[in-house]
């Protein structure tokens, strides 16, 4: 049976929308419509919790409200929507005391470091069911302590289980002590299948287009499977007990990276390295039973 993670994942619109940002991605600007310096008084690293309200209304849509919400601190911060860099699209400017749900980050690149929010739309909005989400910059990569944003405290699940991991934003798996090493659930395949410009490393973190699954179809968990781990023939439909963990040893299967001809490669660069780290990596498999489901 071939590996699992021979499989691809469907990356081709990913690829599309990076592809926005050709070779201007080195270029800087301001990340606020003004200079990038905050007003006087504007919290320290150590003071910037104390700048977020104390709750907060916005719900955040299709992930688990757990990690962290903000607030904009500075009027005129630009959001760019697909990529932590100045040359992206601009798609929205935020004014001071915007609520926004943290997603993704630090990333540091052109001198800031830049965050993924999520945050309520307006009638303008590209992104439908009243969210939108992209890049802010949050503080300068300097010893100055400006900040653009108000990061208020991280809020952790004392349970998780396969469903709650699918739900979890990358800012919450990387600032809560998330442990999974186990889940269940039925595998299913990918429905689209796609070449992507970039190469990665190890590709077996990246691609895989074999993933887990509720029956009712209500959440689905991303898996990678280490070429080097053994395990029982996997078919889609399959109920199956994992065995594994959140990321995986860059001692043992290298570091991540990824490469390419494509101009877009420069952000995908700073993206990669801490995705990579958010499967669920595969070390076991029980097949539990099997599900006949219809054709793809």
């Amino acid at each position: 049976m071939p590996h699992p993670s021979q499989g691809m994942v469907a990356l081709r619109a990913v690829a599309t929308m990076l592809a926005i940002c050709l070779a201007g991605c080195a270029a800087t600007a301001d990340p606020t419509s003004g200079s990038p310096s905050t007003p006087a008084g504007a919290p320290t690293t150590t003071e910037e919790q104390s700048a977020t309200p104390d709750s907060f209304s916005y719900v955040p849509k299709g992930w688990a409200d757990f990690g962290s919400h903000a607030t904009t601190l500075v009027d005129g911060l630009r959001v760019r929507m697909w990529s932590p860099t100045s040359a992206d699209e601009v798609t929205r400017v935020l004014a001071a005391g915007d609520e926004l749900f943290m997603l993704d980050g630090p990333i540091q690149n052109e001198g800031y470091s830049w965050y993924q929010v999520e945050f309520p739309t307006t009638p303008d909005d590209f992104w439908p069911d009243g969210y939108a989400l992209g890049w802010v910059a949050g503080q300068p990569d300097t010893d100055r302590t400006e900040w653009s944003i108000g990061i208020g405290p991280v809020s952790c699940p004392s349970e998780v289980d396969a469903a709650m991991l699918s739900r979890l934003t990358s800012w919450a798996l990387h600032n809560c002590p998330i442990e999974v090493a186990r889940v269940t659930g039925m595998l299913d395949l990918c429905y689209e299948r796609g070449e992507t410009p970039f190469v990665y490393e190890p590709d077996w973190a990246a691609f895989s287009c074999l993933f887990l699954r509720d029956q009712a179809n209500t959440w689905g968990l991303r898996l990678a499977f280490p070429p080097d781990v053994q395990l029982p023939a996997l078919a889609r439909g399959d109920l199956v007990t994992l065995t594994g963990a959140i990321g995986f040893d860059p001692a043992r299967y290298g570091a991540c990276t990824v490469s390419g001809p494509n101009p877009a490669v420069q952000v995908e660069r700073l993206l990669w390295p801490a995705r990579c780290q958010d499967r669920f990596v595969v070390s076991g498999a029980r097949v539990d039973g099997h599900i006949a489901l219809p054709p793809m």
